[in-house]
């Protein structure tokens, strides 16, 4: 693997349909099959299959979840245009193959990705500060530079929001990474917005949140051009979704906490949704802020 690739994993089940793979039922259900092979039958340049490291991860009684892992070039992300493969499935007995089948014309789909999470700190003196946050997927940016060693970053942290990095002992204002999160996202509740409301719309919801004009500001000037444009916007602040799948650990623990993750679909026409409910945030010693979001089509 080169060093611009990126890992992916894909997972999926035999007989049904899900975000990532497309799979005709023509595979009953309630069978031991296995992924023999996987092929790339247009050769495509951008993508390699690591046939190796797949694994069966749950034998249900009414279906197979297969996972496995492939590569794609930094430069060229999946989607929106799937790649097409195929994958060649074996039925097992005592350790022998008994029967096979070959699915064609699946495809890998686009998943979005979780865009620019930014971590502010904030102790009331200054403080030595470790960060771990544990992503379920690649983290394919970070700045500074995400730690694999401790799974995030050391720094020292003061007052006013500044950060000095341990490893290049480098200012920061914020610690800033990104990353491909293959997941879905709450839109049960949220706020139908028309694009070219939407900077007054994010002031007034985040300065409620809790956001300070300096936070809510560069949160606005980062999604501003990828949500002005449309029509509508269907947004929502997501909980568990987000913080379930990327946890974040500090040590010291901070006093206060204040993760802010916004999803948000483009909609040509307005929809009806349930209202959004939002908590206001109430900043007390030691400060932890984080904003980001996503963009899902």
């Amino acid at each position: 693997m080169e060093g611009n690739d990126i890992i992916r994993r894909v997972d999926f089940k035999i007989g049904y349909q899900d975000q990532f793979i497309d799979l005709p039922e023509i595979l009953s259900t309630g069978v031991k099959w296995q992924i023999l092979s996987i092929d790339n039958p247009n050769d495509n340049q951008y993508i390699t299959f690591l046939n190796d490291k797949y694994v069966n991860t749950d034998k249900a009684a009414d279906a197979v979840t297969h996972r496995f892992y492939f590569t794609y070039k930094r430069d060229v992300p999946i989607g929106p245009d799937p790649f097409i493969f195929t994958v060649n499935f074996g039925q097992f007995l005592n350790g022998r193959v008994i029967g096979g089948k070959t699915i064609c014309n699946c495809y890998i789909a686009a998943s979005p990705p979780d865009e620019k999470p930014v971590i502010y700190l904030y102790p009331e003196n200054p403080m030595d500060v470790t960060v771990v946050l544990d992503y379920r997927e690649v983290i394919d940016y970070s700045y500074p530079s995400y730690d694999s060693s401790i799974g995030g970053w050391r720094v020292t942290a003061y007052p006013d929001g500044t950060i000095i990095n341990n490893a290049d002992n480098q200012e920061y204002s914020y610690l800033f990474w990104e990353g491909h999160g293959d997941w879905n996202y709450d839109f049960s509740s949220g706020f139908v917005v028309k694009g070219t409301d939407t900077a007054g719309f994010l002031r007034d919801k985040l300065s409620l949140i809790g956001l300070t004009p300096r936070e809510y500001n560069e949160l606005i000037v980062y999604w501003l051009p990828k949500l002005c444009d449309n029509p509508y916007n269907l947004i929502s602040f997501q909980q568990e979704s987000y913080t379930d799948n990327a946890a974040l650990t500090i040590t010291p623990t901070p006093d206060s906490i204040l993760r802010v993750f916004m999803a948000s679909k483009p909609l040509s026409s307005p929809i009806d949704v349930k209202p959004q409910t939002l908590a206001p945030f109430n900043r007390q010693g030691f400060t932890v802020v984080e904003w980001g979001g996503v963009l899902v089509r």
